[in-house]
C-alpha cells in the first residue's frame, strides 16, 4: 500500500513539474481596429525598430498588447484606410510566408447594414510575429 501511495505521489509531482508547452503565436495578429484616428489618405507604415513603436505602446487602444521585447521577434504595421464617407469600414489582412519575406494581403471591407452617417478615418495595427522583410499587396 505504501508503494502505491509513493507511486501516485511521484507521478503527480512529475506531472506538475513538467514544462508546459509555450503557445506559439500566429503569424499575424490584429491588435486593434478603430473607426477614428487614422490618416486622411490610404497608406501603410511598417514599423521595424524599437524607437518606432514608442507611440504604439502609449496608445490607449493597445494598452497591454505590446511587450517591451516584442521588437526582438516581431514587426508592426499600421494600416490606414483613409477618409471614408460612413462608419463601418475595416481592414482585412491575410499573410503568407516565403523563405525571404512575409506577404501581407490587405483589402478593405465595406460596411453592411445600417451604419453611422459620419466621416470616418479607420485604421488597424497588426503585429507580424516574424522579423522577415514585409511585402504588402493591396
Amino acid at each position: 500500500m505504501k508503494r502505491l501511495i509513493v507511486f501516485i505521489v511521484a507521478v503527480a509531482a512529475a506531472s506538475c513539474s513538467a514544462p508546459k508547452p509555450v503557445a506559439e503565436r500566429p503569424l499575424i495578429e490584429i491588435l486593434t481596429q478603430q473607426q477614428e484616428g487614422g490618416a486622411t489618405i490610404r497608406f501603410y507604415e511598417i514599423l521595424t525598430e524599437e524607437k518606432e513603436i514608442v507611440m504604439l505602446r502609449s496608445d490607449v487602444n493597445l494598452a497591454g498588447k505590446i511587450a517591451a521585447d516584442d521588437m526582438k521577434r516581431a514587426n508592426f504595421v499600421i494600416l490606414n484606410l483613409g477618409e471614408k464617407p460612413t462608419a463601418g469600414y475595416t481592414a482585412e489582412v491575410t499573410a503568407s510566408e516565403t523563405p525571404e519575406s512575409i506577404v501581407l494581403k490587405v483589402s478593405q471591407k465595406s460596411p453592411t447594414g445600417m451604419v453611422a452617417q459620419v466621416v470616418s478615418f479607420p485604421y488597424a495595427v497588426v503585429r507580424i510575429n516574424s522579423k522577415k522583410k514585409i511585402d504588402i499587396q493591396d
